[in-house]
């Protein structure tokens, strides 16, 4: 009994002792870091209540003005925004105007196309009717057939079927004739040069005895329905051609389409 008092005041003494020693060092800590204990807590404990407390001066001045910049943020926005807009509807404008030009300009061009391959097609049914009027005809003239290039089957010699009287009667005085090497050396070259010269597309050219026959097509852009005839002219002007017209045809077919049948008399 005596034992177990003497360790509990042992204990005791041993309890008190490090509490005043930690009292000790507490306070020397304190007066060193220079803290006041009582004036933190109360200052934490004052922000605490603060935060605590949405209907206060501060908290309210705070809140107006995060919401103030908010609104300035979404003004700003806003403005940049309609900037935008205005800037693709500036944009979007002559886009528009091109569209709507386009879409008129493709629906006249159809429109012309269709008109355009309506007369071809009634034009050739027209010369359809034609040829096989001609043939029934006592005038008709069948071409010859010969070696020659002339001679063999292409749109200008359809043409010259369709034509028949003179032209025909030209083109077979042609065929018969046997070609001469010196009047197409003087002729043919000169000729051959000056069509290049005229960027023409499709030509034939042959020299025979008294008489030089070309055939040629090309597509002429607008006005393209006199291209033929000023073509011709042009040649007719060369200082070399001394050649005297002697039969000839051209005939439209559609979209700048021109072919031409011309028979010219060697000077003697």
């Amino acid at each position: 009994m005596k034992r177990s008092q003497s360790h509990a005041l042992k204990y005791l003494l041993l309890f008190i002792g490090c509490f005043v020693f930690g009292s000790l060092v507490g306070n020397q800590l304190v007066t060193y870091l220079n803290v006041s204990i009582h004036a933190d807590r109360q200052f934490f404990s004052q922000e605490i209540q603060q935060a605590l407390k949405p209907n206060n001066p501060k908290n309210r001045s705070l809140q107006n003005a995060i919401y103030q910049q908010r609104i300035a943020y979404l003004e700003n926005q806003t403005e940049e925004l309609t900037q935008k807009k205005a800037a693709v509807e500036e944009y979007l404008v002559p886009l528009q105007k091109q569209v709507t030009d386009y879409r008129l300009a493709f629906s006249e061009k159809t429109q012309q196309s269709f008109d355009e391959r309506l007369d071809l097609y009634i034009e050739l049914v027209k010369k359809h009717n034609q040829f096989e009027s001609a043939k029934r005809n006592e005038q008709f003239i069948p071409l010859i057939e010969s070696d020659s290039l002339f001679s063999l089957p292409s749109i200008h010699n359809d043409l010259i079927t369709q034509q028949g009287g003179a032209l025909a009667q030209a083109h077979n005085e042609f065929i018969t004739e046997p070609r001469n090497a010196s009047i197409a050396a003087n002729y043919e070259p000169s000729m051959r040069n000056f069509f290049s010269q005229q960027k023409i597309s499709n030509v034939k050219l042959e020299c025979h005895t008294s008489i030089c026959a070309i055939h040629l097509g090309h597509q002429w852009q607008d006005p393209y329905y006199d291209g033929m005839a000023y073509l011709k002219d042009q040649l007719q002007l060369q200082p070399w051609f001394n050649l005297t017209p002697y039969q000839g045809k051209h005939e439209y077919r559609g979209s700048g389409q021109h072919i031409g049948v011309w028979y010219f008399k060697v000077a003697q």
